[in-house]
């Protein structure tokens, strides 16, 4: 198929049974025809899209504020509705996913997936920045337009890497949703109720400009999987230590001061990795993480390590890295009887304690 399309912009994926979706924007043609958004729709296992949707228009229908949805089939041209409201988002994106459904007979969810849109095979080039050309629509509002016209309720949604400022409160109306991702973009705030997602179990918020986390937060009950990293975090709002499904907990490159007192109220805990600069000790309290089997402390300004870090009876990994102002291990890392792999480099340490080298289960020592 040639569309004498040169290149687009990736919008947003989607997948729903064995049917994949890619939707593009800011598309650069070398005709006179204008595509303004494209889906290009592809069966899983098959090498190259089955066929394309598109908006479009062409100067005869421009002159006249008409708009067509096109659907082209492989080689060649299938189906032309030509009206005036297909310029228009929702108007393409309705009817688009309207005709997918019929076609395909789906009755599914479809869900975001964060597709690799290299092995598609187009035939044009993935733009990788914005083409500032195209600021005529509000992308927000695209894809407020895009969570209005998926009937079924989304578990899983990918907005990672989309440059957005503000958290995008459309997602609040999704109360089904098991994993949310909105790392690597420019959030400052998280807004209150995001508690009313209360069916969330994996929160991925990193590579942001948060400062602080809403008190409200320990409320996502379900919640097992958070990662915080990378974010400008001072301090975690009180109330935490509350999530008591919990995991896993990432806080790494963070300006983190203290971890809370009560840290070893998280009860399920089994990942906890902290890379956290003014960090200078740890609570007593890790030592109730009974369920923890990885612990990462790196790049801290911690002094010393409680003697309770002993208590922690299931633990099988430690990673204790580039925390320049350790000098000394306590002598109860010896009690860590399941302790298979122990990462000890970067401190001021100079020996280990005896008690290390009688661990019963010790596969490896990294000592670099």
């Amino acid at each position: 198929m040639d569309f004498k399309i040169s290149s687009a912009r990736l919008l947003s994926a989607f997948e729903c049974e064995n049917i994949e979706f890619a939707l593009f924007t800011e598309i650069k043609t070398n005709i006179q025809v204008i595509y303004k958004y494209l889906i290009a729709v592809k069966i899983n296992g098959r090498k190259h899209p089955e066929y394309f949707i598109v908006s479009e228009t062409s100067p005869e229908l421009t002159a006249e504020g008409r708009h067509s949805l096109s659907i082209y089939y492989s080689e060649k041209f299938s189906v032309d509705f030509t009206i005036d409201q297909f310029e228009q988002f929702d108007i393409f994106i309705a009817e688009a996913f309207r005709l997918l459904r019929e076609k395909y007979n789906l009755t599914s969810k479809i869900e975001t997936i964060n597709a690799d849109i290299n092995e598609w095979n187009l035939p044009f080039c993935i733009a990788t920045s914005r083409d500032y050309i195209y600021e005529e629509y509000d992308e927000s509002k695209l894809k407020e337009i895009i969570w209005e016209y998926l009937s079924a309720p989304f578990t899983s949604l990918n907005l990672s890497n989309l440059s957005l400022e503000y958290f995008p409160r459309e997602i609040l109306k999704l109360r089904s949703l098991h994993m949310l991702n909105l790392s690597d973009n420019k959030l400052e705030s998280i807004p209150s109720e995001i508690c009313e997602l209360d069916e969330l179990e994996n929160l991925d918020l990193s590579k942001n400009n948060i400062t602080e986390l809403p008190e409200e937060i320990s409320e996502l009950k379900n919640l097992k999987v958070l990662n915080l990293s990378e974010n400008t975090l001072f301090e975690l709002p009180s109330g935490f230590c509350n999530l008591d499904n919990l995991e896993s907990l990432e806080i790494r490159d963070a300006l983190l001061n203290k971890l809370p007192e009560d840290i070893g109220n998280l009860s399920n805990l089994q990942t906890l990795d902290i890379r956290a600069k003014f960090v200078i000790s740890l609570p007593e309290s890790i030592g109730k993480l009974k369920n923890l089997k990885k612990l990462v402390i790196e790049n801290t300004d911690i002094i010393s390590l409680p003697e309770e870090i002993g208590d922690l009876i299931k633990l099988e990994e430690l990673h204790i890295i580039g925390n320049s102002n350790l000098k000394t291990l306590p002598d109860s890392l010896g009690n860590l009887t399941n302790l298979k792999y122990l990462y000890v480099y970067g401190n001021s340490i100079k020996t280990l304690p005896e008690s290390v080298k009688q661990l019963p289960s010790i596969k490896k020592i990294y000592l670099k």
